[in-house]
């Protein structure tokens, strides 16, 4: 399975569909591709100590709370940069018969 955290341009899209950067675009752009992230929430010391006190036994926090946590210490992608998760498109290649191409490496 992949791995949630890592994140994919168009670039990296073209290479795992065997495909040109123009077409990988075309696919992102297709109903049905999966929508690319707005935010980036930094995983450091501080937004893990913070989700441990929101998540603490002593004080429960409604789900838009946690969002608002979150995002209130994330980046926003501008309008001009797009990434995927890779799990996604890898969810979308398996139900579309597409075989993404892995490297050996």
């Amino acid at each position: 399975m992949a791995d949630l955290r890592v994140l994919v341009g168009v670039s990296e899209i073209a290479e795992l569909l065997g495909v040109s950067k123009q077409r990988a675009s075309v696919l992102c752009a297709r109903k049905g591709f999966p929508d690319p992230i707005e935010h980036i929430a930094p995983i450091d010391a501080i937004t893990v100590e913070i989700m441990r006190g929101l998540f603490s036994e002593d004080r429960t926090i409604s789900f838009d709370e946690a969002v608002e946590a979150l995002q209130s210490h994330s980046y926003r992608l501008g309008g001009g940069k797009k990434l995927w998760r890779h799990a996604a498109v890898a969810e979308w290649a398996e139900r579309e018969g597409r075989t993404l191409r892995i490297d050996d490496e």
